[in-house]
């Protein structure tokens, strides 16, 4: 399980999951199958959890990085803009206001700071 998870999530995909297992178990007893052949079927639906897992992850590690690349790129523009207009002693607006926590809090605070300055 994802550790980011909250617990009611993980719990409800734990239980989703092991009832799955089950049935899918139940399923695999009646049908008359392998023990050996269950196994090779229970590792293959592990590997495709763990491939979508890992294409999620994969995906989400894209979006923070383009997020972080839009903050430092916003930041770099801040930067410039006010350099233009005869300042010289600029403190970053993102490190300056601590209460922004997350990467679309900081480019949503920077984005109109930019649109501004070009003004």
């Amino acid at each position: 399980m994802l550790a980011i998870r909250s617990p009611i999530t993980s719990i409800h995909t734990s239980t989703t999951c092991t009832s799955l297992l089950r049935e899918f178990e139940q399923i695999w007893n009646d049908i008359g199958g392998t023990e050996k052949d269950k196994d090779r079927m229970l590792m293959e639906l592990e590997r495709g959890c763990l491939d979508i897992y890992r294409r999620k992850v994969d995906e989400a590690s894209n979006t923070k990085a383009h997020f972080h690349q839009s903050v430092a790129a916003k930041e770099a523009e801040i930067a410039t803009l006010m350099a233009s207009l005869g300042e010289h002693d600029i403190h970053p607006p993102i490190k300056t206001n601590k209460r922004l926590a997350s990467l679309k809090e900081k480019l949503s605070y920077v984005t109109p700071l930019v649109e501004e300055l070009k003004k």
